[in-house]
């Protein structure tokens, strides 16, 4: 190696040590961990009414306080899909409003708009369907 090439090849990884950890700065800080959430519904003493349908992979609750409706989701197996996405029913049993993404074992928390008639997980990248869930109300 002559100087001019030493000279440049040390310019080159100097540049490359100070954008490199500002390159992976800045891909991590837009990652979004709010999907899990912890809180209760609801600090008053006023009952809630809940409705469970549990499965083999996963297990969710409707739960209706307050005037608020929250959707919990306990995924109890990891999930072999890539991109898990929550979408709520229609009338037609087709998916509709997009809730949130499932990341893995865990707790999932959503607040619900309207009531729902069900529920259905949905693999972005594979384009189908994973697991669909149906309510039956009172």
């Amino acid at each position: 190696m002559t100087g001019r090439q030493r000279r440049l090849h040390t310019y080159i990884w100097l540049v490359i040590a100070v954008v490199l950890p500002i390159l992976m700065i800045m891909a991590v800080k837009d990652l979004s961990y709010g999907s899990i959430i912890s809180q209760p519904i609801s600090d008053k003493t006023e009952p809630a009414t809940a409705l469970v349908l549990e499965q083999e992979m996963l297990k969710t609750e409707i739960i209706t306080a307050s005037g608020t409706t929250r959707l919990q989701i306990y995924v109890k197996k990891p999930i072999q899909h890539p991109s898990a996405l929550v979408y709520t029913l229609n009338d037609m049993g087709e998916k509709d409003l997009l809730l949130g993404q499932l990341e893995g074992v865990g707790q999932y928390s959503f607040d619900l708009p309207t009531a729902i008639n069900g529920i259905v997980l949905y693999d972005a990248i594979r384009d189908m369907e994973i697991e669909k869930m149906t309510f039956a109300w009172d």
